[in-house]
């Protein structure tokens, strides 16, 4: 983008797409969900540099771990408010550093019963990479890594993703609600 054009230009809107991991720890070894992260965002530009965003993201997670029981695809979804960092936004090339806090929600159907249902707050999550502008285009590719608590909803089956279930035969002291969510995406942002 033109020094020119980026006072006049306050709003971003952007869409990205990847690979994305979510890692249980639960009760007992860790388990994971494997499949694919879309998601969108807006943002408004606050200096030349930084961008305060709101960003929606969808995941469809089509493999599972051995320690999560088998059933079709789980899928989650999230809200985040970022702050967006572009290190060079007059050049053509630059580092993007998003990051932020923001709140999971996680479907989890079973086999041999109805869905699982978790949610939970994820303090923090980073997304880092090169991003390449082009007039009034930028895309990038940025690897992220978030954690946070998942809570379950009353009669959740899975030990694997929580650890609080109360029928579960593994030691307790083992237990714990964190996950990690890790990604690989590819954003594009535009001007409108």
């Amino acid at each position: 983008m033109t020094a020119a054009l980026a006072p006049v230009l306050l709003l971003t809107l952007g869409a990205r797409i990847g690979p994305q991991s979510i890692y249980l720890e639960g009760d007992g070894a860790p388990s994971d969900l494997r499949g694919y992260v879309a998601g969108v965002d807006g943002a408004v530009r606050l200096s030349r540099n930084l961008s305060l965003a709101g960003v929606f993201e969808a995941s469809l997670y089509d493999r599972r771990s051995d320690r999560l029981e088998p059933g079709p695809p789980a899928t989650s979804a999230a809200a985040f408010v970022e702050l967006h960092v572009d290190t060079n936004p007059d050049g053509l090339w630059s580092v993007r550093i998003d990051l932020g806090p923001g709140y999971r929600w996680l479907e989890l159907p079973l086999a041999s019963g109805p869905t699982d249902e978790y949610s939970g707050i994820e303090p923090l999550r980073l997304r880092i990479g090169p991003a390449y502008h082009y007039g009034d285009l930028e895309v990038s590719v940025a690897f992220g890594l978030g954690f946070g608590w998942f809570t379950a909803r009353p009669g959740a089956h899975s030990c694997a993703v929580t650890g609080t279930c109360q029928d579960s035969l593994l030691d307790s002291d083992t237990a714990s609600p964190v996950h990690f969510v890790g990604d690989l995406s590819v954003a594009i942002r535009g001007w409108p």
